[in-house]
Parts: structure tokens; C-alpha cells; sequence
């Protein structure tokens, strides 16, 4: 259960890092 949310967590921390920089362009 740990390994799949630190899945979960970088999943979305690398979607949220993609927002921001589609944000910067």
C-alpha cells in the first residue's frame, strides 16, 4: 500500500509540474 502511494504522489506532483510549466510558456 506504501509503494502505490508514492505512486499516487509522484503521479501527481509530476502532473501539477507539468501544469505550471504549460502555465510559464
Amino acid at each position: 500500500a506504501d509503494m502505490l502511494t508514492k505512486v499516487v504522489i509522484r503521479a501527481k506532483f509530476e502532473h501539477c509540474l507539468d501544469l505550471v510549466n504549460i502555465l510559464h510558456i
